[in-house]
């Protein structure tokens, strides 16, 4: 079909590669603090939202990590990282979402 400005042609945006992307507006993925499940999204949809998901959680994860390094200042292992262990879609939320939606996302401690 037309693209909204009428050209008859028009990039689909969600086949620009994650690394040339530099900022995400998450209305149509959904917040990633609210573990989304994503049913009514088309595969290509899923797929780029998987991508913006795992990268907030990547980096959700060494800030994370950085707090426990920043409360470990004096050598205390009592404020070692602990990873979590939320068991869903473990391979996109890294164990910070328990189950889907908000009830289940591990917030800061």
């Amino acid at each position: 079909g037309k693209c909204r400005d009428g050209r008859d042609d028009c990039q689909d945006c969600r086949d620009t590669p994650l690394e040339e992307i530099y900022s995400v507006h998450f209305t149509l993925c959904q917040k990633p603090w609210h573990c989304p499940q994503l049913f009514s999204a088309t595969e290509k949809t899923k797929t780029i939202c998987n991508e913006f998901h795992g990268e907030w959680f990547r980096i959700r994860e060494d800030l994370d990590r950085l707090r426990a390094l920043e409360r470990n200042v004096g050598g205390s292992e009592v404020s070692a990282y602990v990873k979590p262990n939320g068991k869903h879609k473990p391979e996109i939320f890294r164990g910070f979402c328990n189950s889907g939606q908000a009830r289940g996302y591990i917030p800061l401690q």
